[in-house]
């Protein structure tokens, strides 16, 4: 990082140690922040404003992230201190929201207007990739599946072709990802492209590979993943173990002395001694006298860091045959505690050319240690003297160390106004200084800027391609002697903030400390990085009893809604100088600059439902001055699928509990909610305090309100495909029925189906038990057959269920999955169904003058295409030519009609098919036929019967008449609905009235499943003459 380039405020950027430059990234982004970064400080995320052209004093700047929200808990303000010279700042990791965010900061001068530097854009992401290790004891993470290797030797015709090894999907997976494969101890990469997400991944090893990896008995493959802004997956995938003989390694492994049977070697039983790698060396395994043997010691860390490289002095052989020993230190193996190494040999031949020999794995126990905190030569119990010319920061080798890591040494300081600072120099690491300590010199004004203030030094080990290793810290305090007297307390403060309203000071208590004793002096500080915000004063001790000093609401007020930290320290003639802990207190109301709230599960402002399994949570993280006294109100609000509002309460002006004091607020978000609402809706998360408790939300404090756009899973609907609607009627097919479930949003060959069918009294048949998707199930969907046999255990007119779940993340419990939308059949078995129409009247009630058609029911029957049914009729029914029984051929969709009279008011329809069932039903007929409308002797009337089959050509008769009107020559009727008359076009018809008897017979038919509204009217006759009667089709 270079300073001093002094540009205006425009063409200015924030600076950010600790993100991943990005370069080339489709979304156009300049730089990334990963969960560990976040993580690094407890302050915050570092950010660093170089000075600017026109810098002048009483400056001030802020910092913002994303949507205009100021991230800085207060303004950085430009003092005598700081004038000219880098700002140092921390933002809370709270304010930084997830996903993808301009960056910049704004100045507000003196004089003029609001500037604001050039944005970037900054993309973080808080998850892994992979995800939480929910088992971080066991080896390997156990949250991503082994690799897939094939099961069958590799020889070197199938290495010849490569080798594929299968990644299967893993939680948070998202284009840009890279997959980092171990292939014994050689690695490759490759990167998840568009349409891969959610995928199972095939990478190819090739034979160069293959070949440099060498063979084994026992290979193992395994995996870590990369995201794009470059968070690492927690540890490397559980691994799996390939048998390779590809020609890699003719000659044979060489032997580890210390290693047990199975390859291990225990560190605490080793006890500090060297290891000895032994070559047998004899004529028939290929070596001769003069052959030079050359080991080589491969050594690879617990997180994959290496290969560190040793190889011993190289042996000539001088007699046959021979146990060639090499000795490999100790301290190789305290390299790589819980790794492994690979340890192998190279034949020279006398005779020219050399000879390779397999690969001996060999695995480390051990506790791992971790990169210990740096040294400072001229610090001196903690405490590290201001007027230095120079300090050493002294790195020790450290586990792993290897040439082209680079280290980088990290100063990070607060000075006494609190103000932050930082300082770093990298190295990078040669062959000569592998195993070496490294000395870094810091200057003098990196140590005096930081006069009674801290300094945090550390360093990180950068290596090509790995996460950067972290050192423990080192906290010095700079130019002021170690602390060692308890902090003061300030009396009007509480939950640490100091609220000025109404005050006229503040109190400083300060306790008896120890060997407190007249002729000593206490000096009090106030301290601010505002402007006019810090006060001292000096108390002469007279007596040992408690001190108390009054700080001004004059020096409080400049520090509104900033941090102060408040101290003292105990000057006595011929003693050293005491100091005490600092106070740090909030100025103003407790809660100032609420976090954001936000979705844990949501990548940016997309919340993805196919990218998670379970409920989501919404997060709100611990705000300043939080405390049980507290209530909150959390909600979040989106859009039903109708378009409805749809509130979900997560919390109603409840208590804040002791735990949630320091893990902040934690609330499920039920999936269930989730599922109701529009997809790509909006779903905004609504968060209400009242600091002192009060139980209207209406004098609470707002939060930030986060917004995200839900993207549904869009699980489809299961269906038979054989239905017709919501009927399956054995009579409408043949053979088996098969169930459909068509592809979904993100189905992918790693999630696993449930599918079933359910009915009455327990019946039961499951046609997927938890069964991966198939390759060709991405396109298809899921398709299964529904034996016949089974559906005839159902009774006729039983109710028929189709359910499915998937589980997203693949996981063999279903109780874990999603459960797809059900859908719920009547099932009929009959060979043949009868839809009639019912209600006609009886020939007894028909007009004496009735001269048109008797037959006032009809009935449709429908069954299997070309089917031969014998229709009966009992009692005086009839069908047309006055036959009880008939036989007709269903036509080519499965359909034969039939008009039907009858006497009584009442019949029983039979339908028989050869070696099936008779099938039955009853059609009623009405005996009377009163009048709908009159006027004197005038009379108007319809009689309708109702019921058809709505297939367009089933019909529902009407029955119209008159009495003692004479000289009309037609009916107005008029249908509703879908319904069409089969002699008139149109839903109007003026229907001719037979001459003489002025009465007539209208069929209607209609191809939707209905009732409809039918209105008769005499046009010359007035509005008794009008009425209006009701008829039904069945689907």
């Amino acid at each position: 990082m270079r300073f001093g380039q002094v540009r205006s405020i425009e063409s200015s950027v924030l600076i950010i140690p600790y993100w991943t430059p990005l370069s080339g990234h489709p979304e156009n982004l300049d730089g990334g922040i990963t969960a560990a970064a976040l993580a690094a400080d407890a302050n915050g995320l570092l950010v660093i404003i170089e000075p600017y052209l026109g810098m002048a004093l009483n400056d001030e700047l802020q910092v913002y992230w994303g949507a205009g929200q100021a991230v800085l808990p207060s303004p950085i303000i430009i003092d005598l201190t700081n004038l000219d010279k880098p700002l140092f700042a921390y933002v809370p990791a709270s304010r930084i929201a997830n996903g993808i965010s301009e960056v910049w900061f704004e100045l507000r001068p003196r004089v003029g207007g609001v500037r604001s530097s050039a944005r970037l854009r900054i993309k973080v992401k808080r998850t892994l990739p992979g995800g939480v290790d929910p088992h971080p004891g066991e080896p390997g993470h156990q949250g991503l599946a082994a690799p897939v290797v094939p099961p069958n030797l590799i020889d070197e015709q199938y290495a010849q072709l490569g080798v594929e090894v299968y990644i299967l999907s893993w939680a948070n997976m998202a284009v840009g990802d890279i997959i980092e494969l171990s292939w014994g101890s050689v690695t490759m990469r490759q990167e998840v492209r568009l349409g891969q997400v959610n995928q199972t991944i095939e990478m190819i090893v090739d034979y160069e590979k293959i070949i440099a990896a060498g063979d084994s008995e026992a290979l193992e493959v395994k995996y870590r993943l990369f995201d794009d802004v470059g968070n690492v997956s927690a540890g490397w995938s559980p691994p799996n173990y390939a048998q390779v003989e590809a020609g890699g390694g003719r000659l044979p492994a060489p032997t580890v002395r210390e290693a047990d049977a199975n390859g291990y070697i225990d560190l605490d039983q080793l006890d500090g001694l060297d290891v000895t790698v032994q070559v047998y060396a004899s004529i028939t395994g290929g070596f001769r006298v003069w052959d030079i043997i050359q080991v080589q010691w491969r050594g690879f860390t617990a997180t994959g860091l290496g290969p560190l490289l040793f190889e011993p002095e190289p042996f000539e052989l001088q007699t046959l045959p021979y146990i060639a020993s090499f000795t490999v230190p100790n301290q190789r193996l305290q390299d790589i505690p819980q790794g492994y190494a690979e340890v192998t040999y190279e034949l020279r031949k006398f005779s020219g050319g050399s000879a390779f020999s397999s690969r001996k794995l060999v695995r480390i126990l051990g506790a791992l240690r971790g990169l210990q905190a740096p040294t400072v030569l001229e610090a001196e119990e903690g405490y590290l003297p201001d007027t230095l010319p120079a300090a050493t920061v002294r790195v020790k080798a450290y586990p792993g160390m290897a040439r082209d890591q680079v280290v980088r040494m990290i100063w990070d300081g607060r000075q006494s106004n609190n103000q932050a600072y930082h300082h770093a120099e990298e190295r990078l690491i040669r062959e000569d200084m592998v195993g070496r300590f490294l000395d870094f010199s810091v200057p003098a004004r990196h140590i005096a800027l930081l006069k009674g203030g801290t300094v945090n030094v550390h360093y990180r080990v950068l290596v090509s391609g790995n996460e950067p290793l972290d050192s423990e810290h080192l906290f010095l305090h700079v130019g002021d002697g170690v602390p060692v007297l308890v902090q003061p307390s300030v009396d009007e403060a509480e939950n640490d903030a100091f609220d000025p309203t109404g005050q006229a000071y503040a109190t400083v208590r300060i306790r008896i400390y120890d060997d407190m004793l007249a002729g000593q002096t206490v000096h009090v500080e106030w301290s601010s990085a505002a402007s006019g915000g810090t006060y001292r004063l000096s108390i002469p001790v007279t007596v040992a009893v408690e001190l108390t000093a009054q700080v001004p609401v004059e020096f409080i007020i400049p520090s509104l809604n900033r941090e102060v930290y408040v101290r003292y320290w105990v000057t006595e003639p011929g003693q050293r100088t005491r100091y005490s802990d600092d106070l740090a207190l909030w100025v103003g109301v407790m809660l100032v600059n609420p976090p954001t709230p936000y979705i844990a599960e949501a990548e940016g402002n997309l919340l993805d439902l196919a990218r998670f399994i379970g409920n989501a949570t919404v997060t709100v993280e611990a705000w300043r001055g939080i405390n049980t006294l507290q209530r909150f109100w959390l909600r979040a609000v989106g859009k039903l699928a109708s378009g409805a509002d749809k509130t979900v309460t997560l919390a109603n002006g409840v208590l804040v509990q002791i735990g949630e004091v320091d893990l902040g607020i934690r609330r499920p978000l039920l999936r269930s909610d989730l599922h109701q609402l529009r997809d790509l809706s909006e779903l905004r998360i609504e968060m209400t305090v009242t600091p002192h408790g009060s139980q209207n939300e209406a004098e609470g404090i707002a939060f930030p309100q986060p917004r995200y756009v839900v993207q549904q899973v869009l699980l489809t609907t299961p269906r038979i495909n054989q239905a017709s609607g919501n009927v399956v009627d054995l009579a409408n097919f043949t053979g088996d029925a098969t169930v459909s479930l068509d592809p979904w949003r993100s189905i992918s060959t790693v999630q696993r189906v449930w599918l079933r069918c359910r009915g009455p009294n327990n019946w039961l048949v499951t046609l997927a038990n938890g069964v991966l998707v198939q390759p060709s199930e991405l396109q298809t969907g899921i398709i299964r057959s529904l034996p016949r046999n089974r559906l005839l255990e159902l009774a006729d007119n039983a109710s028929l269920t189709v359910e499915a779940t998937v589980t997203l993340d693949g996981s063999s419990n279903e109780n874990t999955g999603t459960v797809f939308p059900t859908r719920t059949y009547t099932f009929r078995s009959s060979p043949v169904r009868l839809v009639v129409s019912s209600g006609g009247l009886t020939t007894g009630a028909l007009p004496h003058d009735w001269a048109h058609a008797r037959e006032t029911n009809h009935v449709a029957v429908v069954g299997q295409p070309g089917a031969v049914v014998t229709l009966s009729l009992s009692g005086t029914a009839r069908f047309t030519g006055n036959l009880q029984t008939v036989q007709v051929t269903l036509d080519g969709v499965g359909v034969a009609r039939q008009a039907i009279s009858c006497t009584a008011t009442s019949t029983t329809l039979s339908a028989t098919q050869a070696g099936r069932p008779t099938v039955t039903a009853q059609i009623a007929f009405r005996g009377s036929f009163p009048a709908d409308g009159a006027s004197g002797n005038f009379q108007a009337k319809a009689n309708l019967a109702t019921g058809a089959f709505a297939d367009g050509h089933s019909r529902n008769r009407i029955s119209y008449d008159t009495v003692t009107i004479t000289g009309i020559g037609s009916v107005r009727v008029t249908l509703t609905g879908s319904a069409r008359f089969t002699n008139y076009p149109g839903q109007v018809a003026d229907v001719p009235l037979r001459n003489g008897t002025f009465d007539a017979m209208i069929d209607v038919v209609n191809t939707q499943a209905e009732t409809i509204s039918v209105t008769f009217q005499l046009l010359t006759q007035g509005n008794w003459a009008r009425f209006t009667k009701t008829m039904t089709f069945t689907a």
